[in-house]
């Protein structure tokens, strides 16, 4: 598990796990995380949580998933008003 802390103004930590499986021959990942306030420790719902195109929102818990991923490296993007967009 990775911890990116991000301290402008937003404050925004971020959690992410990278799980790979085996799948009728295929390599497929599975993106899972946790987006926190680096200040409270306080998860923060509704962050845009955008990989390779495609776009989630985190929900209460500040949790976010992404299924069915190839395995590769990706840019992703996390975006909330309030909080400094954080670009990994």
């Amino acid at each position: 598990m990775a911890s990116y802390d991000v301290n402008g103004d937003g404050l925004v930590n971020i959690l992410d796990l990278i799980l790979v499986a085996q799948h009728f021959g295929e390599s497929i990942a599975t993106i899972k995380g946790v987006v926190t306030d680096a200040s409270t420790g306080l998860p923060i719902p509704g962050v845009a949580v955008v990989l390779a195109g495609n776009s989630v929102l985190t929900d209460a818990g500040g949790n976010y998933t992404f299924d069915n991923i190839t395995p590769g490296s990706y840019i992703v993007s996390f975006t909330k008003t309030g909080y400094q967009t954080v670009t990994l």
